[in-house]
């Protein structure tokens, strides 16, 4: 039989010392395992960026390959004897930058890599030089694919060469957590696997130094020593990572959350930074509030964070809707390519609770109580007010005013709000009935319900429409007998005919956004609102685009209603005489807006105003915003325990199918070192221990076993026959091949009636208390009554 030492790491060393000099060089210094921990703690943190929900941007897919390329890099630069010092970290540099140009190009832009360097300049130019927000995401994944490339190569060499595992795993670590603070969705199991793998390469490099230091001094150790440690190492990793979901839960410290969520913490300034360079990008507040800017651009995909961003409130519930839209800006100028701008403007700052313009014929107030949820990124002041347009907030305003109208265009709080910021705004909400608009009629020159600078501003003039977009106005409203009816008929066609979607192909270069729109029919809200908006100006309609968020779900717990980043939305509005502006929601899997009544109730099942006001708000009043939201009835209610009870159950048994591997895995390695007799055996004494059956140091092997048969009488033969087999192999002659299997057979036998006198005994147990203690009370008494 051959030396079991044969299979321990001292064989597996002297077989590799026979390789050649060559190959032996090109191994890992600290071993393979090492080098494979070390490798798994980046490629952790690579795909924690890539799994982050939204998705940061498209072609984050490149980032494995840059993580690969730059492990490579590092291992090579660690292995090489030509270059040393600043000039092989050079030419990693610009390794790296080769490498991240040519992924993204090909990943991002089809490998167009001229395409690439033009966007770098015009990103350089604009966020550097201009101080502008960019909105060009391929720039932003040659970013990150650097980064990783970085990442990978310095993990390496700081492991490796400097010895410094600690500073590697805090950037490591720094990436992850910034990502998972990003992320909508639950990276917790990646937080698990970082902390264990962590943990691992931790014990094996402390093993490593100490296996230098002890080599140099020639101190003797045993060659077992390695596998040891990663054992104990392995199960205080598992039950490190497992602890903090055993910890009472702390509420956060409050002075030190107001603090960092503050317009002018550092962390604030990072993500204000952040934003310019990168406005394009999403995530937990990346994205969010970088939706509303000076322009609205039509490109083919938008990625929103279902993050909560604000909730609102009625100061009166019996005189406003909760279900109205929340506008904050508004633009009246199309490119005929993809892009809207807002009027020429000036600013205006409005006092606290002072009317920004007078009150429209037929309109009622909403007021709504705003409260921010995180602080908005990028330096961003926009605010929201309910309806069609701003009456006035509670807070300092800055207003942008068109220069042509003389309306506002724009909302802007004075100076930046932070999380948990509170304003009361109140906004106008049209009470026009639909037999009311049907009686407006089409702009005409001579018409005094219709401003002039209205119809010059909201009318084409200069830029005209596509004929494709006016040909198919024509062909939607034919036979429309009033302006509303063909605004309604334009409405409906895009509610019916065209599919929402926010993952789209880009619009082709040079070609009208809009009229690609309409024959692909497909896109999201800023599409079908352009479309509206363009076909209702072929027609003669003063018409615009204003953006805000859709109206919020209602939240029982904190009755009240919250909006969320993917609420952000765009619609259209188009100004009828004499009433103003008038929300029309083209967008498809949107309901559209209820109009009022002759009666003052409102029509149509859904859509903002469509509940009386009367009604208590056990639900979200209205429309559901976007497809993907729902009411919160009594229904979703029970569905959303059954979920979370399912969630907390899976949570549960994975915990307990974890401590049950590591249970596992700590009983196999117990006397490994032993023959199988004799673990064995060992494992039959640790097992009676638990039954209640001490061994004693008098008692032979073959006394106690006969003492565990007592135990479990069913199982006493299989028992005595280990401890006997035990017995020979200690002090007699050594076993053959069937009486070691035998052994195992009869082992498994008496482990399995042992565990039960254990299970038995368990059960016993609380009794055994409940008596003991009741015992103990009465003597109390007893002691207590005596004189």
């Amino acid at each position: 039989m051959r030396d079991a030492r044969e299979l321990d790491g001292t064989n597996i060393r002297s077989r590799i010392q026979l390789l050649p000099e060559r190959l032996t060089g090109l191994l890992p210094t600290d071993g393979l395992f090492t080098f494979l921990l070390t490798v798994a703690i980046v490629y952790v943190t690579v795909v924690s960026i890539q799994s982050v929900r939204p998705v940061w941007a498209d072609g984050l897919q490149i980032l494995t390959p840059s993580m690969f390329f730059g492990v490579a890099a590092g291992y090579a630069a660690i292995k090489q004897d030509v270059i040393r010092g600043n000039l092989m970290h050079l030419l990693a540099l610009i390794v790296g930058c080769v490498a991240a140009f040519w992924l993204t190009a090909s990943a991002v832009l089809g490998g167009d890599r001229l395409q690439l360097l033009n966007n770098i300049s015009v990103w350089f130019q604009r966020s550097l030089i201009h101080q502008q927000v960019s909105t060009d995401n391929s720039v932003f994944v040659l970013f990150l694919s650097l980064l990783t490339f970085l990442l990978a190569y310095l993990t390496i060499w700081l492991v490796f060469v400097a010895r410094r595992p600690w500073l590697a795993l805090v950037a490591n670590a720094v990436v992850l957590l910034i990502n998972m603070n990003q992320s909508t969705s639950d990276q917790y199991f990646f937080m698990v696997v970082f902390l264990v793998i962590t943990l691992l390469l931790l014990v094996r490099f402390a093993l490593a130094e100490n296996v230098r230091r002890w080599r140099r001094i020639g101190l003797r150790f045993s060659p077992d020593l390695g596998w040891d440690f990663m054992q104990a190492g392995a199960i205080f990793a598992v039950v490190v990572a497992l602890l903090p979901n055993f910890l009472p839960f702390a509420r956060p410290n409050q002075s030190l959350l107001t603090y960092f969520t503050s317009a002018n913490s550092p962390v604030s300034q990072i993500q204000q930074r952040f934003q310019t360079l990168f406005g394009g990008v999403n995530g937990n507040g990346g994205g969010t509030y970088g939706f509303f800017d000076t322009s609205l651009q039509l490109v083919g995909t938008v990625n929103l964070p279902d993050t909560p961003i604000l909730r609102y409130t009625l100061p009166n519930i019996l005189h406003a809707d909760a279900s109205e839209y929340l506008v904050t800006e508004a633009f009246s100028t199309y490119d005929g390519i993809g892009n809207w701008q807002r009027d020429q403007a000036i600013p205006e700052d409005f006092a606290p609770n002072q009317p920004l313009t007078p009150s429209p014929t037929s309109t009622q107030p909403d007021i709504y109580r705003v409260t921010f949820l995180v602080t908005p990124t990028g330096g961003q002041r926009f605010i929201f007010a309910p309806g069609s347009g701003a009456a006035s907030f509670s807070i300092p305003t800055n207003v942008l005013l068109s220069v042509p109208t003389r309306e506002p265009i724009t909302y802007m709080s004075a100076s930046s709000l932070p999380a948990g910021a509170t304003y009361l705004t109140t906004g106008y909400v049209s009470t026009a009935s639909i037999s009311q608009l049907e009686k407006v009629s089409f702009p005409a020159a001579d018409s005094k319900d219709y401003p002039q600078q209205i119809l010059s501003t909201y009318e084409p003039q200069v830029l005209p429409i596509s004929p494709e977009i006016a040909q198919t106005a024509r062909k939607v409203t034919q036979g429309a007998p009033t302006m509303y009816a063909a605004a309604s008929d334009l409405e409906t066609y895009l509610h019916a005919n065209f599919t929402y979607n926010t993952h789209n192909p880009n619009p082709p270069a040079g070609q009208d956004a809009t009229a690609w729109f309409l024959q692909r029919r497909q896109g999201f809200c800023t599409f079908f609102a352009s479309a509206m908006a363009l076909m209702a100006r072929s027609l003669g309609m003063p018409a615009r685009i204003v953006s805000g968020y859709a109206a919020g779900a209602y939240d029982p717990k904190t009755n009240s209603f919250i909006v969320r980043g993917t609420q952000a939305h765009t619609w259209t509005q188009i100004y009828f005489g004499q009433y103003g502006w008038i929300n029309f929601e083209p967008t498809a899997s949107f309901s559209p807006f209820a109009r009022a009544l002759p009666n003052g109730q409102t029509s149509g099942p859904t859509g903002p105003g469509s509940t009386p006001v009367s009604t208590p708000p056990t639900t979200q009043r209205g429309r559901t915003g976007r497809s993907g939201s729902s009411t919160p009835t009594a229904t979703n209610g029970v569905m959303g325990s059954v979920t979370e009870a399912a969630i907390d159950t899976s949570v549960f048994l994975l915990i307990v199918v974890l401590i049950g591997l590591a249970l596992a895995w700590w009983w196999r390695s117990l006397f490994q070192r032993y023959s199988p007799v004799a673990g064995g055996f060992a494992r039959l004494a640790l097992l009676g221990a638990w039954a209640g059956v001490r061994p004693k140091r008098s008692q032979t092997p073959k006394e106690y076993a006969r003492e565990l048969g007592v135990v479990t009488p069913l199982h006493r033969e299989a028992i005595e026959r280990v401890g006997a087999l035990y017995s020979r192999e200690r002090w007699g002659h050594p076993l053959d091949l069937d009486e070691q299997a035998a052994s195992e057979r009869l082992y498994q036998r008496g482990r399995s009636g042992l565990v039960a006198a254990i299970v038995r005994r368990t059960r016993r147990l609380p009794a055994a208390t409940l008596k003991a203690v009741l015992g103990l009370g009465r003597s109390v008494r007893r002691a207590s009554s005596r004189p």
